[in-house]
């Protein structure tokens, strides 16, 4: 049997296909070694416990404050200051008395009819004046017109009064056409109600008047009158009241009522004017009021 020789075409063939793996191998390794280093690195790094906290029921959460680092030096926080908020002191108002002398209208003072507007000015008086009243240097003063003609009317201002006592007061009339200056003692702020009224009417001579008790301010009857007096100076008037009656007396006891029942512990001053129905004009001044 004869030895075969090699095939030297295949053994360059070989030759060649194994010197083309090798260059290939060397590029992969230039290309992957230092991917396959890295994970293997990876691999043998320690493996890290995640920290796991567990919060006690009876421990109150922790809430990140601004501390002051170990060694630094602590300061104490002021405390928060309230925005201040401004106040306002209510001003009584001025005793009844003692507000003309102050040339003010005590806020006390109601006016009839009660829907005449009226403006605190926050020193115990109202705004002046209220309707056609207004005081000055101790006197109240009523002065008011109308030119043509109008409906009936009442027009005054009220003072509530203590549970018994007495007040007086002058009265100097200047004008009274078609018109009567009345006041009285009530119950209520209200002329309509019960009380104690007397009228001084209108009259060509203001020297010279009457002073009459009415019954009322709508039926306007009267009960009593004076004679004819001379007014000199002024009328003096005088309310004396308890908490069942009153009385009116014209100064020095001129005239004096019968006692009036008027039983009811609040009780209030009416001075005022009532109209006619055609035009009228009024000019009245009231002083020296004093309330004991």
């Amino acid at each position: 049997m004869t030895k075969r020789e090699p095939d030297p075409i295949r053994i360059q063939l070989t030759l060649g296909i194994l010197g083309f793996l090798g260059v290939l191998l060397t590029v992969l390794a230039t290309i992957f070694g230092p991917i396959i280093q890295e994970n293997l690195r990876q691999r043998n790094l320690p493996t890290q416990t995640p920290i796991v906290i567990i919060e006690s029921p009876t421990q109150a959460a922790v809430i990140p404050t601004d501390t002051v680092p170990a060694g630094d030096p602590t300061s104490t926080p002021a405390p928060a200051t309230d925005t201040p908020v401004p106040t306002f002191t209510t001003v009584p108002p001025v005793a009844i008395g003692q507000d003309w002398a102050a040339g003010c209208i005590s806020s006390l003072w109601k006016p009839y009819p009660a829907d005449i507007t009226t403006v605190d000015k926050g020193n115990g008086c109202w705004q002046e004046p209220i309707y056609k009243f207004s005081a000055d240097a101790g006197s109240l003063y009523m002065v008011s017109q109308r030119d043509e003609r109008g409906p009936l009317e009442v027009y005054g201002l009220f003072a509530p009064l203590p549970e018994s006592g007495e007040v007086t007061f002058t009265v100097r009339l200047k004008k009274l056409d078609d018109v009567d200056f009345v006041m009285g003692i009530f119950t209520q702020p209200d002329v309509s109600q019960d009380g104690l009224l007397l009228s001084i009417p209108y009259g060509n001579n203001m020297k010279r008047l009457n002073i009459l008790q009415k019954d009322n301010i709508t039926a306007y009857n009267t009960q009593q009158s004076t004679a004819t007096l001379d007014q000199g100076n002024g009328f003096s008037i005088t309310f004396a009241f308890s908490e069942a009656t009153v009385t009116g007396t014209v100064n020095p006891f001129v005239f004096v009522t019968n006692p009036f029942p008027l039983p009811s512990a609040q009780k209030w001053l009416f001075l005022g004017y009532r109209t006619r129905e055609g035009a009228y004009g009024v000019d009245v001044e009231i002083l020296g009021l004093k309330l004991e």
